[in-house]
């Protein structure tokens, strides 16, 4: 019982990504017992299911964005000057463009 009580008591949004697998794991099994006994499950259990879920899900995207963004700041250090003006120029044509 006290590994339930853990569970409806964790702060999700404060947990290290590793732990929320874990939990994640955890609470899922809960939930696939209460249904191969054709119980209810208890709210609790799917409402912290879903948030370890959205965290989780929130969290890899977020690295994602990181990497893309280094990803994206290498490549652009490797542009020619040439390449870099016409960067530049397709951005003012852009911005001129909302300007009108």
């Amino acid at each position: 019982m006290k590994l339930i009580i853990n569970l409806k008591a964790i702060e999700i949004d404060t947990t290290a990504i590793e732990d929320l697998m874990v939990i994640k794991n955890q609470l899922s099994v809960i939930d696939s017992e209460y249904q191969n006994l054709s119980l209810d499950t208890p709210e609790w259990v799917t409402d912290k299911l879903s948030e370890a879920a959205r965290e989780i899900n929130n969290r890899v995207k977020t690295e994602l964005l990181i990497k893309l963004k280094q990803a994206k700041s290498r490549r652009a250090a490797l542009k020619t000057a040439d390449e870099k003006r016409n960067d530049l120029d397709a951005e003012i044509k852009a911005l001129e463009s909302k300007l009108v």
